[in-house]
């Protein structure tokens, strides 16, 4: 029989975050002034503009004695910030971000005491965004770091006599950093956007943790911002007024297709015109919600749904997927049938 705090006996109680708990800080005060003055011609006064969009999705299981637990989460944020570009090269710029999910999903079996299961509550508050880098001729090495985004729960009661303590960690900025965030190399003459996944596993045995980082980047430089652009709909336009550049929203593609619960989807599409777009999900014959959106250039973009409705990995069942892109002063939209199993 265990105590009413079975994971009382380990240094982190929570079963399933143990990559979080060491955190890695990151350096963004560099010797910024030790990189030589390149060539900037594509370098224009002024200030660029940046957003991301980020989400880690956890899921883990652990088995000991009489205890057998499944932990699922979804951790999602969106980050907004401006940067400039000196003379010298040097890059500094901050903003902030937030987080737009946050859940946790906990649930086993505690031996006699029958069955648990819980959504321990999550608070996530608003952050500071620090930019930091260098520019290397028409190539700007950029540094995003969030140290003070932070994930805190309090002591949790599961039921069937399954409890633990509060816990603290960064599992975001941590996710950040291990996709490279802290060194992207962009454009400094036009715009770009980009998305990097990678899968982290932990433990072994009855006693594992599986990852799977998703960041989407977009990027305007200064200079793209001073070369005949103007505004629309929360985009940038180069060389267009309002309502004459022409939006074309076409190709969407979401994969893996079949999706899985809990399992991040990306949802690929093309424009013709940088646009602001964003990602809509509903199930059928249910109420739909806006996932994610990113300022993003024209060509081929990503935008990314965690796979995740509410606080639960979303249910079976066919779902649409759309993508609204809003620029040259019109809104296009395309949506994309797609079934989870």
């Amino acid at each position: 029989m265990l105590s009413s705090r079975p994971w009382g006996w380990r240094a982190d109680v929570r079963p399933f975050r143990r990559r979080a708990r060491v955190l890695v800080t990151l350096s963004l005060v560099s010797s910024l002034f030790a990189y030589p003055s390149t060539s900037l011609a594509a370098v224009a006064p002024g200030t660029g503009h940046g957003a991301t969009e980020g989400i880690d999705v956890d899921s883990g299981h652990y088995s000991s004695g009489d205890v057998d637990s499944t932990s699922s989460s979804n951790y999602q944020v969106e980050l907004s910030f401006t940067f400039s570009v000196s003379s010298a090269g040097e890059i500094l710029g901050g903003g902030s971000g937030s987080y737009t999910d946050a859940h946790w999903h906990l649930f086993g079996v505690n031996g006699d005491n029958g069955p648990f299961d819980c959504d321990p509550p999550i608070a996530a508050a608003p952050f500071s965004v620090e930019v930091s880098g260098h520019a290397d001729g028409d190539m700007a090495h950029i540094s995003l770091s969030m140290p003070d985004a932070t994930e805190t729960n309090a002591d949790y009661n599961c039921g069937a006599d399954y409890s633990g303590y509060a816990t603290t960690s960064h599992i975001m900025s941590s996710s950040l950093s291990l996709v490279g965030g802290d060194d992207l190399t962009v454009s400094l003459g036009s715009p770009s956007s980009f998305t990097v996944q990678k899968q982290t596993q932990s433990g072994s045995g009855d006693d594992t943790e599986n990852d799977e980082h998703i960041w989407s980047f977009s990027f305007t430089p200064p200079a793209a911002l001073t070369t005949g652009t103007s505004e629309s709909g929360g985009a940038t336009s180069s060389g267009s007024t309002p309502g004459t550049c022409g939006l074309r929203l076409t190709n969407v593609l979401a994969k893996p297709s079949p999706a899985h619960p809990g399992q991040p989807v990306t949802v690929a599409f093309d424009v013709s015109s940088p646009a602001h777009a964003s990602l809509f999900v509903q199930r059928s014959g249910g109420k739909g919600v806006t996932v994610a959106a990113l300022n993003v250039p024209a060509g081929r973009d990503q935008l990314v749904w965690g796979g995740w409705s509410g606080k639960f990995p979303a249910s079976s069942g066919q779902y649409e997927l759309t993508i609204a892109a809003q620029g040259c002063g019109v809104t296009r939209a395309q949506a994309v049938a797609l079934r989870v199993t």
